[in-house]
């Protein structure tokens, strides 16, 4: 399951701050030029997010925009993803406190695989029944483990965040006119986009986030990652940030 390169990554040490630059993101929809990143509900942002400068031309450091996508989810408190790739397709739905909780179905060549995740647990639908993953249970939950490990990686939401963190940095692009979503939704966004980066071995390229235009929260996120050979492009997109999601383990 090619997609399982996009699991966490992390960044180094040396983060550039926020500089001016010419340059800005070409993989950005129906782009309509602005000067300015500046949201449009100031309130709805996160400090973290507001303390990144973000303008057109821009470059801000990997972590601290990680840090602002995280803020910004939490703050959130939940939400719907969804996974679009080649091989691999997901609908999961979250909530974002200290932890994250996220349950739904991926679907690849493999066949659709449910999931629940509530840390530290996981629980993976084996079709009969519901199963906890256990490395060291019974035949079922063993299963669950390895399902699980692989599955759960591919459906993660916070996978958005150590992506993200995983570049040194990100240049601010321009403000598009909207971004459609699989679910029918439209959102106005700006783009960002990353120099190639390598990150746990894998080699990151193409790699654009889209923000809501208000509140800086992640809209979506588009990368192709190279690892062991084999490359992958996913596209993650975010919808119904805030309306209440219940994640609980299957009875």
């Amino acid at each position: 399951m090619s997609v399982l390169l996009l699991t966490a990554c992390s960044g180094g040490d040396d983060e550039p701050k926020a500089t001016p630059t010419t340059s800005s993101p070409s993989a950005s929809p129906s782009a309509t030029p602005s000067s300015s990143a500046t949201p449009s509900t100031s309130s709805d942002v996160p400090a973290s997010c507001a303390e990144l400068g973000l303008d057109a031309g821009a470059r801000v450091p990997g972590r601290g925009l990680g840090t602002c996508l995280d803020d910004a989810l939490k703050q959130a408190g939940s939400g719907v993803e969804q996974v679009v790739g080649e091989d691999v397709s997901a609908t999961i739905r979250f909530t974002w406190a200290d932890e994250v909780s996220y349950a739904g179905e991926v679907q690849s060549s493999d066949g659709p695989v449910g999931l629940v995740v509530v840390p530290p647990t996981t629980w993976v639908d084996l079709g009969d029944a519901w199963a906890k993953s256990d490395p060291s249970g019974d035949e079922n939950e063993v299963l669950a483990a390895d399902i699980g490990g692989l599955v759960a990686p591919v459906a993660d939401p916070s996978t958005v965040v150590d992506l993200v963190g995983g570049s040194k940095q990100w240049t601010v692009g321009r403000r598009t006119d909207k971004l459609d979503q699989p679910d029918g939704t439209t959102v106005t966004v700006w783009a960002l986009e990353s120099a190639p980066f390598t990150a746990d071995g894998s080699q990151v390229r193409d790699a654009v986030l889209w923000l809501d235009d208000d509140t800086l929260a992640p809209a979506g996120m588009k990368a192709t990652i190279t690892a062991d050979g084999t490359t992958t492009t996913v596209t993650r997109y975010f919808s119904q940030l805030g309306e209440a999601q219940k994640i609980t383990p299957p009875q």
